[in-house]
């Protein structure tokens, strides 16, 4: 007799005696730490060869941008690993009228977050933390350019197929779509962090704070965007347009680098 039933049903008992909600935390954690790991070992081993056979290092501005696709390239594999093995699959598909008014929506209340953040900075003695980008940038404008074209192919679908399908998709199942949103949305707060460690910016400096706390609003309106359209492709595009208009801004000198 087959125990193949028996072994499915005794696995799922053992994933049961599990709080669902503290199954789900652990899950989206989990994935964070297989993609830390993945981008890590795509970055350590192809990056640093293509930089080596190139005769640039990783102080170069220019491997900003090497680092950044091949940690894109670690999201896009395991969100979309996830979405097609574990949850529903990939929902992307071209936007509808409703889909595309969203999309102008999510934009617009992405620009008045930067519109705030500029005016703050401005109006107040609150001082705004370098963090790679901008020293890189700083140091090689051209690479303001590259990583617009970048946001637009890579760090729009990896962050939001990882971030928004695969993590904000697993704590739906368990919190819910507005548990869901706040929840992945401090994660991927929290996953900018480094990008002020590598600019030797201490995380308790007022504008790390301050900026963090603007990436978990963004991230909120990009997660709710997501519930009600239920297509990717929606906050894909959002994230990847809207980086890409404040690189290219940045790059012109009309808009401020925050």
């Amino acid at each position: 007799m087959s125990t193949e039933g028996t072994t499915e049903s005794h696995r799922g008992s053992r994933f049961q005696r599990f709080d669902p909600r503290l199954l789900a935390v652990l899950v989206a954690l989990g994935l964070l730490l297989v993609a830390i790991v993945g981008q890590s070992l795509l970055t350590g081993v192809i990056g640093v060869a293509i930089l080596s056979a190139v005769g640039l290092t990783l102080a170069d501005p220019t491997a900003l941008v090497v680092i950044v696709v091949f940690n894109q390239l670690a999201l896009i594999g395991i969100g979309a690993v996830y979405l097609t093995r574990r949850l529903d699959g990939i929902p992307f598909r071209k936007p509808s009228k409703n889909g595309v008014q969203w999309l102008a929506g999510g934009l617009v209340m992405m620009f008045v977050v930067y519109g705030l953040q500029a005016l703050v900075y401005s109006a107040t003695e609150l001082e705004n933390p370098p963090d790679a980008l901008a020293q890189a940038g700083a140091a090689e404008p051209w690479v303001f350019l590259a990583m617009a074209v970048v946001a637009i192919v890579f760090v729009g679908p990896g962050e939001e197929l990882f971030y928004r399908g695969a993590i904000q998709g697993r704590l739906r199942r368990a919190f819910g779509p507005r548990g869901a949103i706040a929840l992945a949305s401090l994660l991927f707060a929290a996953v900018h962090i480094p990008n002020y460690l590598l600019g030797n910016v201490s995380l308790l400096a007022p504008g790390v704070l301050f900026n963090l706390g603007l990436i978990v609003v963004i991230g909120a309106i990009i997660g709710a965007v997501y519930e009600y359209t239920e297509n990717l492709l929606i906050p894909i595009l959002i994230h990847g347009l809207y980086d890409a208009i404040i690189l290219v801004g940045v790059y012109s000198g009309i808009a401020p680098f925050l």
